[in-house]
């Protein structure tokens, strides 16, 4: 995710009232999983959901770490929660 769009997904999450503390800890989340370091950073992107549900990138970007970890199942459910918040969600 480029810098341009994580400044517009923190300006929408913003609108919502919970903005900065979800869009920090996907992008925590993000550094984590370049990092190697898969299971933190499915822990910062469950605690991005948990402080927005509807913050579509953290689900996406969960999907995408599970479904690595041959938890299929539960990568389609986070798949289709992004798409469901963000029907032109283009990622997912």
């Amino acid at each position: 995710m480029n810098r341009r769009e994580r400044r517009r997904q923190a300006k929408e999450a913003r609108g919502t009232g919970k903005g900065d503390k979800a869009v920090s800890h996907g992008i925590r989340g993000e550094q984590l999983a370049g990092e190697g370091k898969i299971d933190e950073a499915i822990v910062a992107f469950r605690l991005a959901i948990s402080i927005d549900p509807q913050y579509a990138p953290a689900h996406h970007n969960l999907g995408v770490l599970l479904r690595r970890q041959g938890l299929l199942n539960e990568a389609i459910e986070s798949y289709t929660r992004a798409t469901s918040i963000q029907p032109d969600y283009v990622d997912a």
